[in-house]
């Protein structure tokens, strides 16, 4: 039987995980600034090549994972992604609508009422907070209507 372990990538000390259960946390990865250029920086364009721009190592970008349990289907998954949301926003308009949120208090859903006065990281209103995984904040409440 073989032992897993973590690794300080710094100091190369070992750190044991048997008894534990390892989660990967993507959101601190993918705004780490010891593995990216300006990671709080919106820059989309950053995720299109097999080695992201700005990214001072190959597999700062995550995802999908990596090795021997990286997902097979992780190109196709995006490419279908894209096209699905794609034909699917075109036909919607989407508000955030975090003014309105007063009028979901005690509505039975498992969003934390939001704090009073105004709420935004980096200068922004929807931002990650981590519920398990990387969500956005009060789960971005939305007005959507259909286009006429």
């Amino acid at each position: 039987m073989y032992s897993l372990f973590l690794q300080d990538p710094k100091t190369g000390e070992r750190y044991p995980t048997d008894g534990f259960l390892v989660w990967i946390n993507h959101v601190s990865i993918h705004r780490n600034a010891d593995l990216w250029d300006s990671p709080d920086e919106f820059r989309p364009q950053r995720f299109l090549g097999s080695n992201p721009e700005g990214s001072k190592y190959k597999d700062s970008w995550r995802p999908f994972e990596k090795g021997p349990r990286a997902c097979i289907g992780q190109e196709l998954a995006v490419i279908e992604a894209k096209v699905v949301l794609t034909l699917t926003l075109r036909k919607f308009n989407i508000k955030v609508t975090y003014n309105e949120m007063d009028k979901l208090v005690n509505d039975g859903l498992d969003w934390p009422v939001a704090q009073p006065g105004e709420q935004k990281v980096f200068g922004e209103e929807a931002f990650q907070v981590l519920r398990g995984t990387a969500k956005p904040r009060q789960g971005m409440p939305a007005r959507v209507t259909l286009r006429a």
